[in-house]
């Protein structure tokens, strides 16, 4: 009888953590350096092996266009993004400088703070992205 009671519980929290965790896809990756209030962005060198920390725009106030979601990796490409709402340019520079990868998303990503998007490690890998 103990065990008809466990497994419904077994059963939501496996179905929560994997429902929540990202599809493993292709996704537009912008990792990029320059000014952002100029804007002046171009696509930062991010060499295989070399790991950043990773968020969703679609995990943000400010939604992706119809160009897709991205992957806004390092801190001059995040600090972008939330300028994206004040300039399309931005978002202009942002998607130019985005190249699409395989992208497998190995955990639920960390979730900084209440209103802040789950963010994840990404290490940069031959031909994939991975996120832990």
């Amino acid at each position: 009888m103990k065990g008809w009671l466990l497994f419904p519980s077994i059963l939501i929290v496996s179905a929560t953590l994997i429902g929540c965790r990202p599809k493993d896809r292709d996704v537009l990756v912008a990792y990029v350096e320059g000014d952002v209030f100029l804007p002046d962005l171009r696509a930062r060198p991010w060499r295989i092996g070399d790991s950043a920390s990773c968020y969703l725009a679609s995990g943000t106030s400010v939604k992706p266009d119809k160009r897709g979601d991205l992957l806004l990796c390092g801190e001059r490409t995040q600090l972008a993004w939330s300028q994206t709402w004040l300039r399309d340019d931005i978002s202009a520079q942002l998607y130019a400088n985005a190249k699409t990868f395989p992208v497998k998303f190995h955990s639920l990503g960390r979730s900084p703070g209440r209103y802040l998007p789950p963010v994840w490690i990404c290490k940069r890998m031959s031909e994939a992205i991975q996120c832990e």
